[in-house]
């Protein structure tokens, strides 16, 4: 990809190009001399302010360094230079160290730096992180924010740690909490609860808003301070302790308030129309507030409450990233875009695309040769005309794609032997194409349009007309005479079909498959006699081929009388211009040159169609086991090859119509872009175009370069991430926003320099301005390759299975709980809570040593634990967990602690099960629990709090609403219904549904249709508000992967949006923090209560 070149009618001419590249870089160091030092840069998208305790200066986050600056503004001094990321600076109250995290050794931990610069010192060795918050006001200590091993439905907890790093952590309390923040006096506690990941998000309101806490260490009493539906976060206390500033968007948007506590007035202090104020932080004097607008820092000065004032920042360091990017390609892989591969008509040159590129080459030299390569745009697919004398291709300039043409600068010469191209628009307008095809005759175009759009135009004029639209991109194939396409399309249901569709528009299109199961890859056989395509059928979801006979006539020919027509049609078609006795040349005479023949006229193979009848003439051809996909003709029309798993062995396999179904195998290979005539198979096996001949397979290597600008290739991803939503969000009015103004508003920011937090910040900030759920990107690392420890094994904080008291009063560690299911959890080891733990691996445990210097090595490894238990000392040797698994064992001991909590609350009478998602082996799990938990009990209390949704809650649904329509008494037996005439178990006694803030998707479906179904009781908070259904993530590039949030859903009765709107609870109950984690969970008794109030 080389830039720039743009015109309406350009050629590839890189001296032109590399002299204007020259001529732009000598002026930039003409510059850079003029002003005396290197370019400098202006400080963007930085983020974690932290103040010094006069205001004077800030520290901040940026190119994945701590930096430090005036808080007026101007150079910025660079504090860290390491490879790994270092985040969330703060300042010591004396001014002099700055705290802040490192990935330095593989994991988030802490670390401090003298604000002058010079060698970090490690303060924790923890493998599952920390994120500094703030230093207490008498510098001993750091208050942080992790997640360890305790219980409850979040894991985030508040600590202090030793900022010398030798005493043991210390938790706050347990209950979860974020963003904390200590009072003056070092005796009170602010704390955000609720709003994870809302960071960006404008315009929420619902259970999910975040809330501000008080806990106060000498009375241990939580007290809900701050809580509105738009949320309330940030909070920062003032320096008397008479009250504290925080960031709520009571105002329409996020901005800067303060609260007083002995008044409990609130006070607006910025006024920001738009955008948000984000993550202030303030200086230990309390005159200086900082905080992230947009995309620069502002400084608001609380005594004169002026308007804040944009804090202007440069960098005068060399640049970090060069502008440009060089690679190499030896196969067609296409930065994750579709791929294009085109054939001359003889096989001996190709097309291809590879790195968003566009490349011509024979099958000999394999020198490929670019045909179109700008880094503004991305070229997918390509095709060769019928004459082989033009190429069709797309580019995929983000924000719309277009159909370009390209012709040799010399047509004397072969395409490969060009150096020069000639590029021209050919369709140009905003929308998304895709699936460029060519008509059998040469004269017509296809492509998908938009969403789903399939359009036809002429090869000479762009005169599109629309043959059928599908919701949501459709496949598609000509038939052999070009009069007819086959479809692959879906529908509002869901349902993909195969589809008849005239390429006049004159007939109406004809629905083939008719299936509710899945139906792609259809195929037109190359006579025109037959579809084959694959679908899935049956309870197993089997995948099969299938095929229909286009004519009743075609289907009734035995496999004799076909071969009979091709004998015939053989000796006919190479006899036709032959005579019958070749005369022999006469001596002496002049014999002429060999004449070229002229080229075969282009006669399309007749056929017809019989609609009457036609779906239900489709047959199967079943191969138990296997997975059949991408079917693909021979050219003769007998033989249909396919993908299959056939019998563990995967490959590429055929049958031989019309009845010899028994696979056989081609290759042991998979490929893409068939076409199988005679004994040869032109493809692209592994991203290389290839020849197959006979059971030999040539791949055509090569070897490509490309010289990408940095700044270009991410503002196309920007865009495409911004088509996809344009395209494809649910509402197409975009919750109302200015779509094409908010991509100015951000695009314009993305730089060449620009680091990966930076842009995930422009993206998330895009993503947030439409305030919706189901909103992800996730940045890769091809493009930002991360800086790794790993020397060939991974260093861990291991976990022994047991939990500790947090008061120490001499050697050793006291046993507070042993966590079932995990190493210590075995009757032959003995361990019990009330144990003391005096060594690890011959160590001696001393009362400040900390736990965690015991415990960092390999995982494997096993370990030796000496206990006293009274007089008595144990030996045991343990194979240690992580503190994933740790977490895990907890989740599931709380889900069996409710099972007992109901059973004790209701004297046996109520079963309990909880559902954590809505996927297949969460599926199975409820319908099991639904009897093994449900049997004898005459209630249930359905679980779905923390519940992150899936697509099963009307599978569920059966299982609890079933039509009544007869019962059953067996001989001796109890009125009853017999479980084997049914698809699942039921139930169909009481139920009451807990839910939650965090339960959301699927889960929050299941919640709404509980209610609308009037099946039981909900019992909680209010649900998320978060309902949309995700139809693909989108591969963006080799930048990352984003959701594509299609479908939205609506209450029946109502037909009120789910999104934005929670499930509200029939009775709401919040618990109090530290209630769940300390075995208090009021949700749960007030629905066991409920349910024992409940009559049948």
């Amino acid at each position: 990809m080389n830039e720039p070149r743009l015109a309406w009618e350009t050629r590839c001419n890189k001296g032109i190009e590399l002299k204007f590249n020259v001529l732009i870089y000598s002026l930039v160091l003409l510059l850079s001399v003029v002003e005396g030092y290197s370019v400098r840069q202006k400080i963007e998208l930085a983020s974690v302010p932290a103040v010094s305790p006069d205001g004077t200066r800030m520290a901040f986050v940026w190119n994945r360094d701590l930096w430090i600056a005036s808080t007026n503004g101007g150079v910025a001094r660079q504090l860290t230079k390491h490879p790994a990321d270092d985040h969330w600076p703060s300042w010591s109250p004396d001014g002099s160290e700055i705290a802040f995290s490192s990935k330095r050794n593989g994991y988030w931990n802490v670390y401090r730096i003298p604000v002058a610069g010079g060698k970090p010192i490690q303060v924790t060795d923890h493998s599952e992180g920390y994120m500094p918050l703030e230093w207490y006001p008498d510098g001993k200590n750091i208050l942080t924010q992790a997640v360890r091993d305790h219980g409850g439905l979040d894991f985030d907890r508040l600590f202090c740690i030793d900022s010398e790093g030798r005493l043991p952590d210390r938790m706050l309390f347990d209950a979860y909490g974020y963003h904390g923040t200590i009072s003056p006096d070092q005796n009170r506690v602010l704390f955000v609860r609720e709003g994870k990941n809302m960071l960006y998000r404008k315009g929420y309101s619902g259970p999910k808003a975040s809330q501000i806490w008080l806990y106060d260490k000498n009375s241990t009493k939580f007290t809900l301070i701050l809580n509105n539906d738009t949320g309330c976060r940030s909070p920062l206390w003032k320096s008397q302790g008479t009250g504290f500033y925080y960031v709520t968007s009571e105002s329409g948007s996020f901005n800067l308030w303060e609260y007083d506590f002995k008044t409990k007035s609130k006070k607006q202090l910025t006024k920001f129309q738009d955008d948000s104020v984000i993550l202030p932080r303030i200086s230990r004097d309390g005159q200086t507030i900082v905080f992230r607008h947009k995309f620069e820092f502002y400084k608001f000065t609380p005594k004169t409450q002026e308007p804040p004032e944009k804090i202007e920042l440069w960098s005068e360091n060399d640049a970090e990233r060069k502008p440009g990017r060089r690679r190499w390609y030896d196969s067609t892989w296409n930065n994750e875009f579709p791929q294009g591969l085109s054939w001359s008509k003889d096989f001996l040159e190709l097309a291809f695309t590879a790195g968003g590129d566009l490349w011509i080459m024979d099958t000999i030299l394999r020198e490929p040769q670019l045909v179109c390569g700008f880094t503004s745009s991305h070229e997918t697919q390509v095709l060769f005309d019928s004459d082989n004398e033009k190429l069709f291709f797309l580019r995929d300039f983000g924000d719309r794609v277009e159909l370009w043409t390209a012709t040799r600068s010399d047509p004397t010469k072969f395409w490969f032997r060009n150096r020069d191209f000639v590029l021209k628009p050919f369709a140009v307008d905003s929308s998304n194409k895709r699936l460029l095809t060519i008509s059998p005759d040469g004269t017509r175009l296809a492509y998908v349009r938009g969403r789903g759009e399939l359009v036809v135009t002429g090869i000479e004029k762009n005169v599109p007309q629309t043959l059928f639209v599908s919701d949501v991109r459709p496949w598609y194939e000509w038939s052999p005479d070009g009069k007819w396409m086959v479809v692959q399309a879906k529908d509002s249901f869901d349902n993909w079909d195969i589809w008849i569709v005239s390429t006049d528009g004159k007939r109406k299109p004809y629905n083939l498959s008719k299936h509710p199961g899945w139906d792609g890859g259809p195929r037109w056989s190359p006579d025109g006699k037959v579809i084959a395509f694959v679908g899935r059928r049956g309870r197993d979801d089997e995948m099969d081929l299938f095929y229909v006979y286009l004519s009743s006539e075609y289907e009734e020919r035995n496999q004799r009388v076909v071969k009979i027509e091709e004998a015939e049609n053989k000796i006919r078609n190479i006899r036709k211009n032959s005579t019958v006795e070749s005369k022999k040349p006469t001596l002496g005479k002049h014999i002429p040159l060999p004449v070229e023949p002229e080229e075969e006229k282009w006669i399309p193979p007749f056929f017809r169609i019989e609609f009457d009848d036609l779906s239900n003439r489709i047959k199967r051809i079943s191969l138990p086991g296997s997975k059949e996909t991408d079917p693909f003709w021979h050219s003769a029309s007998r033989k249909l090859a396919f993908k299959s798993d056939l019998r563990n062995n995967r490959g590429t396999y055929y049958v031989v119509m019309p009845s010899d179904f028994q696979p056989r195998m081609i290759t042991k290979h998979t490929g893409y872009f068939p076409i199988w005539k005679d004994n040869d198979l032109h493809w692209m096996v592994d991203n290389v175009p290839s020849k197959m001949t006979g059971s030999t397979l040539k791949k055509y290597t090569f070897k490509s370069y490309q010289d990408t600008d940095r700044e270009a290739y991410l503002k196309l991803g920007f865009r495409l991430i911004w088509r996809n939503l344009r395209d494809y969000f649910y509402d197409k009015s975009l919750n109302d926003k200015d779509w094409p103004a908010i991509l100015n508003k951000y695009e314009s920011h993305i730089h060449a320099n620009i680091d990966q937090a930076g842009f995930s910040r422009l993206i998330l900030m895009m993503l947030g301005e439409l305030n919706a759920s189901h909103l992800f990107f996730d940045l890769h690392d091809k493009f930002w390759p991360n800086w790794s420890t790993d020397n060939g094994w991974v260093k861990e904080t291991i976990h022994l299975g047991l939990r500790f008291e947090d008061k120490r009063e001499g050697p050793g560690l006291k046993v507070r709980d042993v966590i079932p299911g995990g190493p210590c959890d075995h009757d032959s080891i003995g361990v019990e809570a009330g144990d003391l733990l005096l060594e690890i691996n011959g160590v001696k445990i001393g009362p400040k040593d900390r736990l965690v210097d015991f415990l960092n090595g390999r995982l494997s490894e096993l370990i030796e634990l000496t206990f006293s238990k009274g007089s008595k000392k144990k030996k045991i040797v343990i194979e240690p967990i992580n503190y994933l698994k740790a977490r895990h064992l907890l989740e599931l001991n709380w889900i069996n602690g409710n099972k007992k909590k109901t059973k004790l609350l209701s004297d046996g009478k109520i079963g309990y099960l909880h559902v954590d998602r809505m996927r297949w082996d969460d599926l199975d799990k409820f319908e099991a629990d639904i009897f093994a938990e449900g049997y004898g009990k005459k209630g249930l209390v359905i679980d779905v709090r923390n519940n992150t949704g899936g697509f099963t809650a009307d599978r569920m649904l059966y299982a609890l609403r079933r039509p009544r329509h007869s019962f059953t008494i067996p001989r001796g037996g109890k009125r009853s219904y017999p479980q084997g005439y049914l698809d699942h178990p039921f139930w169909d006694k009481p139920i009451v549904v807990l839910c939650n803030q965090n339960t959301a998707s699927n889960g929050e479906i299941f919640c709404h249709a509980i209610k609308s179904l009037k099946r039981g009781k909900l019992v909680g908070t209010p649900t998320a508000g978060s309902v949309i259904s995700i139809y693909s993530n989108e591969k963006i590039m080799d930048l990352g992967d984003m959701s594509v949030p299609f479908r939205g859903w609506y209450v029946l009765s109502t037909k009120e949006n789910m999104e934005g709107n929670g499930a509200q609870p029939d009775l709401i109950v919040w618990p109090e923090p530290g209630d769940i984690p300390a075995g208090k969970d009021k949700q749960l008794q007030t629905a066991v209560e409920l349910l024992l109030k409940e009559k049948k």
